[in-house]
């Protein structure tokens, strides 16, 4: 788990998945929802993560496998009376598979054969 410093929420999501436990990792559904709650006065998400001081810092997100980094662009400012124009989520690429892949000759071109 991230230390507390690096985040600006911890949540714990609990799904109808594997029977309705604890989702290991983060629905980005999930977390959009947060965020946007986050940026609203009013909600306990930000209550809890406090206002959003660094317009260029994107709001940290922790979860049991990690953390997701997100923005969220709303115009109003009470949950009365908002609307969500935009949420962006941050990704990092990382190595998720490594192998080879046949292909027969006639598929591939003669420019990519090297």
């Amino acid at each position: 788990m991230p230390h507390a410093t690096s985040m600006d929420l911890c949540k714990r999501l609990i799904s109808g998945v594997d029977g309705g436990g604890n989702d290991i990792s983060s629905s980005i559904t999930g977390g959009m929802r947060l965020a946007t709650t986050m940026e609203l006065s009013g909600p306990v998400a930000h209550e809890l993560a406090g206002p959003n001081t660094n317009a260029n810092k994107p709001l940290t997100i922790a979860h049991p496998s990690g953390t997701l980094a997100l923005d969220a662009d709303i115009s109003g400012s009470m949950i009365d009376d908002f609307t969500v124009n935009a949420v962006t989520v941050f990704r990092t690429a990382r190595h998720l598979m490594q192998g080879e892949a046949m292909m027969p000759r006639h598929r591939i071109s003669e420019d990519a054969e090297g």
